[in-house]
């Protein structure tokens, strides 16, 4: 059978000092998605793709920032993930997720070599894995 999923998260800023320089980075997300779903008894397994929207945060501390705050993208998500029925409404949810985001950014710090001065670069491809307990209704 076929669902459909809206995915809200926040992964909060983590701040480093990094480079010589003191940042943070955090992202803020929505995903829609479409899902072939396999319903079960006890456990509802799902293969997902859909789009996602995202800020990327950006806190520098020091140096002296040149283009500091949000950043947005834009791209497509896929994920898989089952959910186990536990008791009464309880769920059990184990998922893996993965994101391709566009435009792609790095962060450096001018005025350093170019071989020790980028902060951070996102990937190609972003995975996330969760686990959790929570509610499930239909």
């Amino acid at each position: 059978s076929g669902a459909v999923g809206v995915v809200l998260g926040v992964l909060p800023e983590q701040r480093s000092t990094i480079s010589g320089g003191d940042f943070a980075f955090g992202l803020s997300f929505a995903q829609l998605v479409g899902c072939f779903a396999r319903p079960g008894t006890l456990v509802r397994l799902e293969l997902c793709g859909g789009g996602m929207v995202s800020a990327l945060h950006v806190v520098v501390y020091a140096p002296e920032p040149d283009n500091p705050g949000q950043k947005w993208m834009v791209g497509a998500t896929e994920m898989a993930r089952s959910v186990v029925k536990l008791v009464g409404s309880a769920v059990l949810e184990v998922g893996v997720s993965a994101g391709e985001g566009w435009p792609r950014r790095s962060f450096f710090i001018a005025g350093r070599p170019t071989a020790g001065n980028t902060v951070f670069a996102q990937p190609a491809v972003a995975l996330a894995a969760w686990i959790g307990v929570g509610v499930g209704w239909q």
